[in-house]
């Protein structure tokens, strides 16, 4: 009976290796590595899981957002009060519903933050809604500080712990309802005229159905993007997993080695993560 046969059940995995390791070309099977494999994702990655997928959190909140709008019908910002009100769907993720609907996302905006104060002189935008005009003043779009993602509340792990709203994100609320029906100042057709959902305030049955045709579409693009998130989480664990124990090897994440090709030498092949004895 060799070393490996001889350790306790609860011997640490890593020792079993090293002692199996000094054996002259020792490779072990799939059916050993199985034994002290992860087969389900282990709780950190759950953890970090949420924050990388957007669907769950949207899915999860699809019905309240839904209800927001159709009681939110009084005036063009009544919805303000329902939400400010509502114990089930913080502000980033409503404003991340709109997002999604109108299809305009963080670098559209990123973008667009230079030109607000052109497009807004006055401070201001005058729309029309169910036959009235309204102004509203802007309140906090037209400084210098960053428009994106993560300064709106609406990147993965802001939306996992959820946030209150503030003037940035009331801002961009308003012109998301009412961009297409702004007459002082529109905004660029690629994005004005896809800001129609204030229209659909109070009118339940037309919202239920453009918000779930919606997200139909919406979630065959995002799938492909939160598969790879996921992947990267895993491969991020595995290197500092790999880091800990081996503190003097050299690991690195996405690289290549020299001379490892899959294309007969043209290039070297690139690998999720690598481990380089010191």
């Amino acid at each position: 009976m060799d070393d490996w046969t001889c350790l306790p059940a609860k011997t640490n995995y890593s020792r079993c290796m090293a002692k199996k390791a000094k054996m002259k070309n020792y490779t072990p099977t799939p059916d050993e590595l199985k034994k002290h494999a992860s087969l389900f994702w282990p709780k950190e990655l759950l953890a970090k899981e949420v924050s990388a997928s957007i669907i769950p959190v949207l899915v999860g909140t699809q019905d309240k957002f839904i209800s927001i709008l159709d009681i939110a019908d009084k005036s063009p910002d009544t919805w303000k009060t329902v939400l400010c009100a509502s114990s089930g769907l913080k502000a980033n993720v409503f404003l991340k519903h709109l997002m999604v609907l109108a299809d305009v996302g963080g670098e559209p905006l990123k973008r667009l933050h230079t030109e607000f104060a052109r497009i807004f002189p006055n401070g201001s935008m005058t729309y029309v809604w169910q036959g009235k005009t309204y102004n509203y003043q802007l309140k906090e779009i037209l400084g210098k500080r960053k428009l994106d993602n993560s300064s709106l509340f609406v990147d993965g792990p802001s939306l996992a712990k959820g946030h209150d709203l503030d003037g940035r994100m009331e801002d961009i609320i308003m012109l998301l309802l009412f961009g297409a029906a702004i007459v002082n100042a529109p905004l660029p057709q690629m994005i004005g005229e896809k800001c129609t959902i204030g229209t659909l305030i109070g009118k339940k049955a037309e919202l239920q159905k453009f918000v779930k045709q919606r997200y139909i579409f919406v979630s065959r693009i995002t799938g492909g993007a939160t598969s790879n998130a996921l992947g990267q989480i895993a491969q991020d664990y595995v290197r500092d997993l790999l880091c800990e124990h081996l503190p003097k090897w050299k690991i690195t994440r996405n690289g290549t080695i020299a001379g490892i090709s899959h294309n007969a030498g043209a290039t070297d092949m690139n690998s999720d993560v690598i481990a380089i004895a010191a």
